[in-house]
This record gives structure tokens, C-alpha cells and sequence, in this order.
């Protein structure tokens, strides 16, 4: 309520910003992303297309630090200027301020030309006004719109790449290659490749024969048991020969541990530990299923065509609408609520 008031006093207020015409020579500009990865993930192709659509341009850009530790994986990397990872969400109110604050004095000082905001979200509006950038570009959907100088209006059907990559239309162009988050992840780096076929191959396990179980890290609320697995395996009438992987980092073997006993022998369970996103993207780029509750992983499995069973475990028995809640929508995508 109060966000729509605030807009509708802020587009008289702010009328100006819209006559303001962007830069003709971008010398460096800052992509904000404060999400998590799931919401992330799009930020790749983003600074990959926007580099490659202007070379001369610096770029830096602002994410949280679970995806800045990710973005070091990939080849992305060596597109961007400065990487700043900055913790929108944690911490005691009044410390957390003065943290927003030094970020605020330290990114003004870049003068930035163009600064994109993707979070759509009215507190990222502001605190990307007070950037002292030249032209700012974000969504109009989720608030603050009439700080920006320029905004997209997203459709509902959008995918989450086109939906960022659709800021890029302050540029006239709308020309997007579709398989930019997948031309991230593969080829991945053959070090990553081999080292999935060479357990596939050791386990005696056939490509697209096998289903990811990616069940949350021990921290999440979503961590999945063993009633949630077997039943999205029901619905998506595995056949019980075929093995399932069990997927996590190190901190997680002895949960995932459990979970394998709990299982068998009823199934063919193996527990296996990921070091890195590309790793995972090649064990599910060769699988036949996926199942998560974690937003990261259900969205690489539909961005490289993975049939995937995302499990969400806040719905309850609400009733779900499919188009609203996943993107990419499409016929390899089962929605079950836990």
C-alpha cells in the first residue's frame, strides 16, 4: 500500500528524471544485483552481453556475497572492472546502516555513467539514487520507479534472463542470444567435465539414466527429507533402477549420509559432493531429473533444458499458479508443493 502512494507521489515529484537523456559515451557503468543466487543467475549473461555490445565500457558490479563467490567460477569475470559484494539483508539495524552508508561513499566516487538496478525493489531504488550516477535504469513492477531515469515494464511471462537482460532496451536493441546462461555453463571447463565423467564412469552410471537430489544446504528451512524425495520420484514415475545422486557440498555428506541409508535399499543412492557450480551444472547437464527446493539449482536445471520437480516447502496447500512462481515455464517443469 504504502509503496503505491509513495510511486504515485514520486512520479510528480520526480517528473524530471524522465527528461534526462542518457549518456552518448559510457565509460563505466555498475550493475546491482543484491539477491540471492537463484534471482542472480541472470547477471552472467548480463554483463556478458552488455560487454560485448560495448567493449570500451568498465563495469563493475554489486552483488551479495554468496553470488560474488560464485561469479569467480566463471569466465564472466573477466569482464568486470571491480566486483563488490555487499550484504543487503544481515546485521544490527543501526551497523547496517553505517555499512550502507561507507558502500554508498565508496561507489560515488567512480561517477559512475550508467548504473543498472535489477532488484526491483523500492530500498534499491533509493540507494541506487544516491550512487550519484549520471543515468539510472531499472523496472518500474516492484517500486521507486520514478527515481530511474529510464524503466522497463517486465511482462509476466518473461524468463528471468529476458526480464534483465530487457533493461538493455535503453540502447534500442532488444536482440538477445536465448542460450546465454547456457553458453555460461558449457562447455564448462574440462577440468569440471572430467571430473563428473570420470565418477559417472567409476559408478558405472549412464549419462541421462540418473536423477540430481539437490535437498538444500543444513542452514535452509527447505531442506528436503526423505518423504519429500520419494514422493516428487512418484510423481515423475522414476523407475528404480536408475540411480539417484544426492547432491551437497562437504558440510552437508553427513546429513545427505542419512538420507541415503533412509532410502535403501529401496532405491540406488549415491551421495555425491559438488566443490563448484560447474561441477554441478555438469552433473545436471547429463541428467535425466532434477529435484530441489533451493531457487539456485531449480533455475540452472530449466535453463539447460533438465526436466526438474521444484519443491516448495512454504505453499502448504495453497493452490499454485504455475506462470507466476517459475520461470522459464514449460513442459519440463512439475511444480509440487511439500
Amino acid at each position: 500500500m504504502w509503496v503505491s502512494i509513495l510511486d504515485g507521489v514520486g512520479k510528480y515529484v520526480f517528473f524530471w528524471k524522465k527528461w534526462i537523456r542518457k549518456p552518448k559515451n559510457l565509460n563505466r557503468v555498475l550493475v546491482i544485483k543484491l539477491t540471492d543466487l537463484g534471482q542472480a543467475l541472470p547477471v552472467f549473461p548480463f554483463v556478458k552481453h552488455l560487454k560485448e555490445t560495448n567493449p570500451d565500457v568498465e563495469i563493475d558490479v554489486l552483488v551479495t556475497p554468496d553470488v560474488c563467490e560464485v561469479f569467480q567460477q566463471f569466465e564472466t569475470v573477466s569482464h568486470v572492472n571491480e566486483m563488490y559484494a555487499f550484504n543487503s539483508r544481515k546485521g544490527r539495524r543501526g551497523f547496517h546502516f553505517l555499512e550502507r552508508l561507507k558502500m554508498i561513499f565508496k561507489l560515488r566516487k567512480s561517477k559512475y555513467d550508467m548504473i543498472f538496478d535489477l532488484c526491483a525493489d523500492v530500498r534499491a531504488s533509493l540507494f541506487t539514487s544516491l550512487l550519484g550516477g549520471k543515468y539510472c535504469v531499472g523496472f518500474n513492477d516492484g517500486g521507486g520507479g520514478f527515481l530511474q531515469h529510464h524503466c522497463v515494464t517486465p511482462d509476466q511471462n518473461w524468463d528471468f534472463i529476458t526480464r534483465d537482460l530487457s533493461v538493455l532496451s535503453v540502447f534500442e536493441s532488444q536482440s538477445y542470444p536465448s542460450n546465454l546462461l547456457s553458453d555460461l555453463f558449457f562447455p564448462v571447463t574440462d577440468r569440471s567435465r572430467c571430473v563428473i565423467d570420470h565418477f559417472l564412469n567409476r559408478k558405472h552410471i549412464k549419462p541421462h539414466k540418473y536423477a540430481v537430489v539437490h535437498s538444500g544446504n543444513n542452514e535452509d528451512e527447505r531442506i528436503l527429507t526423505v518423504v519429500d524425495i520419494k514422493r516428487a520420484l512418484k510423481a515423475s514415475d522414476w523407475d528404480k533402477r536408475h540411480p539417484i545422486l544426492l547432491v551437497g557440498t562437504e558440510l552437508d555428506k553427513p546429513r545427505l549420509t542419512m538420507l541415503a541409508k533412509q532410502m535403501q535399499p529401496d532405491w540406488s543412492v549415491e551421495v555425491v559432493m559438488t566443490k563448484s557450480l560447474h561441477h554441478l551444472a555438469a552433473l545436471m547437464n547429463t541428467s535425466k531429473l532434477v529435484i530441489s527446493s533451493d531457487s539456485g539449482p531449480m533455475h540452472l536445471a530449466g535453463f539447460l533444458g533438465v526436466t526438474v520437480i521444484p519443491i516448495y516447502k512454504d505453499l502448504g496447500n495453497k493452490q499454485i499458479n504455475h506462470k507466476q512462481i517459475w520461470f522459464p515455464y514449460e513442459e519440463t517443469v512439475d511444480i509440487t508443493a511439500a
